[in-house]
């Protein structure tokens, strides 16, 4: 099997996908256009493509079908890394659909898309930490049996702080992966905090994983560069965790999505438990709906942030359409009573030329602006 969902152009972008299916006029459809980066689009018998319709606007268009790959419409383009794994391009030219191939239409098709990968990117976390644990291992053994100067690289004071703040990392890694478990088989159509916790752990874990990963480089040395080690495969294999798998920037937009609801809108929900008791976690399988979608998750939590704050402190408040909305000014720049009581003239604090501090205040001090002056003129270009 295989999971077609993103495309050279907009990535795992499902709202702008371009894969089209044209109703064929006898209950099913012709689908054209091509899929990028498909694990296993090379030799996967059933292939499950996300597409939209040509005749339908909006999210009611959205198509999950199933391609079978020895078809002759279906065109295996390249294996797009140069590496010994199978991850495709194909395209589909005038691909016959049938109303039995179609899995899901409509929402239902977006949100198995979503909700997809909602599940299988989340083990990103556990791939990392996987990675990590093997890789010190091996650092860790590599250091202790090494002797430079008369003494073991491990009893090197600078070796010794690198695999604490590793090791660190790697426990923090765990920590909030595990946690991150919880949340997901205690999840609820009621309750969907999980999807703030899924983000963060494609994010986070997996850049901490290669700062692990650095730092344990700078142990093993050159070691790690040797073909029969697993350091070599680790250190190329990590990167592609958080850029490629889960890309960062994507995953940090979801965070500031559902960000903006765990600040400003709480509500009472139960404590999340340990969970290490056997269950059947089918809500994982029938998540229903996804988040809406459609809207940049940027401005809406700037303009919560905003209307967080004191009035005073409030800058211009985003409107829909982009158009700001002043802000109040604060009450000592308004004008008449409600500015408050203005103070005596005996009262008011005394103005001095710019450059000239009161007696005391330091000798030398008065020509400073002076000296200013004189090195922004020796800054500018020559005659």
């Amino acid at each position: 099997m295989a999971f077609g969902l993103s495309e050279r152009t907009h990535g795992a972008d499902i709202y702008s996908t371009d894969m089209i299916l044209t109703p064929d006029g006898e209950g099913g459809f012709t689908a054209s256009g091509s899929k990028y980066y498909i694990g296993n689009g090379n030799v996967a018998g059933l292939v499950s493509v996300f597409g939209r319709r040509s005749d339908v606007e909006g999210p009611e268009g959205y198509v999950f079908f199933a391609a079978d790959s020895r078809h002759e419409a279906y065109h295996l383009v390249k294996n797009v890394v140069n590496a010994q794994m199978y991850v495709s391009e194909f395209r589909l030219d005038d691909y016959p659909v049938r109303a039995q191939d179609v899995l899901h239409t409509g929402k239902a098709a977006f949100d198995a898309a979503l909700n997809t990968v909602n599940v299988g990117k989340f083990n990103l976390c556990t791939a990392s930490i996987g990675i990590c644990e093997h890789a010190m291992y091996e650092a860790i053994t590599h250091a202790d049996h090494r002797v430079l100067y008369g003494r073991k690289v491990t009893e090197f004071p600078h070796v010794r702080r690198e695999l604490t703040d590793a090791y660190t990392r790697l426990v923090a890694m765990k920590l909030f992966s595990d946690r991150a478990v919880d949340y997901f088989r205690s999840a609820s159509p009621e309750d969907r905090r999980y999807l703030l916790f899924n983000p963060m752990t494609k994010m986070k874990v997996t850049t901490e994983g290669e700062k692990v990963i650095d730092l344990m480089w700078d142990v093993i040395a050159a070691k790690g560069f040797e073909t029969d080690t697993y350091f070599d495969k680790a250190a190329r294999d990590i990167r592609g965790l958080p850029k490629l798998e889960g890309t960062v920037h994507v995953n940090l937009a979801l965070i500031l999505k559902f960000m903006a609801n765990y600040l400003f809108a709480p509500a009472e929900y139960p404590a999340v438990p340990t969970r290490l008791d056997p269950a059947d976690d089918t809500f994982l399988f029938q998540q229903g709906p996804g988040p809406r979608a459609g809207r940049d998750p940027l401005p809406r939590l700037a303009h919560r942030v905003r209307r967080a704050r004191a009035p005073a402190e409030r800058g211009p408040l985003p409107r829909a359409g982009g158009r700001p909305v002043r802000a109040a000014p604060h009450p000592r720049a308004q004008r008449g009573p409600a500015a408050g009581p203005r103070l005596p003239a005996g009262d008011r604090p005394a103005l001095r030329p710019r450059g000239l501090r009161p007696a005391g205040a330091g000798a030398g001090r008065a020509d400073r602006p002076r000296r200013r002056r004189a090195g922004r003129d020796l800054r500018r270009p020559g005659p």
